[in-house]
């Protein structure tokens, strides 16, 4: 039975709503409405499910807020954030959102939304065989998984760039660009209040995986010059991320991600170093760093799979960026193979 979603005032005129998948126990997101004098806006669209549906109806009902009036800024396109955006676009409402990143929602371990996605030759290229694909792929379309299924595509949304403003009230927002969770991430900033409101970008309580699929995106590289932005331009702002409680300034939770990293990539460095040359599939790489023997890795619950899959990948990514590390691609699968003694980043 899914828990009553309570209105949460945090500011004038500024409310907070919780959306959460119940099945899977995900961490809640959030969604802040920012009621405007003849707009509103609402910062993300939450998971795909009744029970969001409900509160941000409940919502607008006490705010007497028609669905007409009210704009909505998708952060990025992850089911946990724009899962409502579909529907509450046919309601009438105006979602802002880069085109680019509405056309995107690829997330490794068979996380599409579209079911014909090939999401096998995916999984095979980084080394699964043939049986552990099918694996992943029934276990990430179980009914408790199945949060991943929105209309992600296909509706309209209003272009928005990064250092326009958008005004509510008394409150101005100015755009910013946040590349790195997913490669068109955006935010938004209110500079007289300073609140800087992150999404995935940051979280003092965890970090966050990057939506890295494909090798060469150098996401890591550009996720972290994202974060050293963040910290020089708005280290005395309260930071309001994407999941938990807001908290007050960048520099510690920015260390926080980059020490996680600095971690990841000697791991994955010293898993190269003791292979004595040999090639190296995503798939053996992340059982070498994470420890798992062949059949436990398979075990594991699958979100935990995918975030350690798509860091592993983003690693494997930047050593390859700084020259430590070669990617090839032979008949379909691809290969990590050491080019020379490698070097972290001095994080």
């Amino acid at each position: 039975m899914e828990r009553r979603r309570i209105v949460k005032k945090v500011a004038e005129h500024i409310y907070q709503i919780k959306s959460s998948w119940e099945p899977q126990r995900t961490r809640a997101s959030n969604l802040y409405l920012i009621h405007g004098d003849t707009r509103s806006l609402l910062i993300d669209a939450g998971f795909c499910n009744q029970a969001s549906m409900e509160a941000v109806r409940r919502l607008l009902r006490q705010l007497s807020i028609p669905w007409d009036h009210l704009d909505i800024f998708v952060t990025h396109n992850h089911p946990d954030h724009a899962g409502l955006a579909a529907a509450l676009s046919e309601k009438g409402a105006r979602i802002f959102m880069k085109p680019e990143e509405c056309e995107t929602c690829a997330i490794l371990c068979s996380y599409y939304s579209d079911p014909d996605h090939s999401g096998m030759g995916l999984l095979h290229s980084y080394g699964f065989s043939q049986r552990q694909a099918k694996k992943l792929m029934e276990r990430s379309r179980a009914p408790e998984y199945r949060y991943h299924d929105y209309p992600w595509k296909g509706f309209p949304v209003t272009d928005i760039q990064a250092g326009e403003h958008l005004q509510y009230g008394e409150y101005d927002l100015e755009v910013l660009s946040l590349p790195g969770h997913t490669m068109h991430q955006m935010g938004l900033v209110e500079r007289t209040h300073k609140w800087l409101f992150t999404s995935d970008t940051l979280s003092k309580r965890q970090v966050l995986t990057l939506a890295s699929v494909q090798p060469g995106s150098q996401q890591l590289h550009i996720h972290l010059q994202t974060l050293d932005g963040l910290t020089k331009d708005f280290g005395d702002f309260w930071v309001v991320p994407g999941h938990y409680n807001p908290f007050y300034g960048t520099k510690k939770a920015v260390q926080n991600t980059k020490r996680y990293f600095a971690h990841m990539l000697q791991k994955v460095g010293d898993a190269m170093e003791a292979g004595n040359g040999k090639p190296c599939t995503l798939a053996e790489m992340v059982q070498k760093v994470f420890r798992y023997d062949p059949s436990a890795f398979f075990e594991e619950e699958v979100l935990k799979i995918h975030f350690r899959l798509a860091n592993t990948l983003s690693c494997l990514d930047e050593l390859v960026r700084q020259g430590s590390l070669t990617a090839k691609q032979e008949h379909g699968v691809w290969y990590w193979v050491k080019s020379f003694p490698y070097n972290t980043l001095p994080y």
